[in-house]
């Protein structure tokens, strides 16, 4: 019979059939973290450092993180390093005034 087998670190595989399939590669810029082995769907594929899923629901759909901020990776959001404010209008980090002296 058939033998399961664990898909690496940065794969998954989202089939019920274990014969033959293949694991798939997380996208771009996204990882199952810390050498996870196993994943079963491209939902266990999430950012990289440096990056966040603008839409939380897709957690693999990963961008840049914008000028200002950190992004720790998975699924977070970005947060704003020190001198920076969030606008939460938009996906943007805006430096704040120094204060005067």
């Amino acid at each position: 019979p058939p033998r399961c087998e664990l898909c690496a670190p940065d794969t998954y595989q989202d089939q019920n059939d274990f014969t033959g399939a293949l694991c798939n590669e997380c996208p771009l810029n996204t990882t199952t973290g810390r050498g996870a082995v196993g994943a079963v769907s491209i939902g266990n594929c999430t950012c990289v450092r440096d990056f966040y899923p603008v839409r939380p629901e897709r957690p693999f759909e990963c961008t840049p993180c914008p000028r200002g901020a950190n992004c720790a990776g998975g699924s977070g959001r970005p947060t704003a390093l020190a001198g920076f404010a969030e606008d939460r209008t938009s996906d943007r980090f805006a430096q704040r005034p120094k204060p005067s002296s």
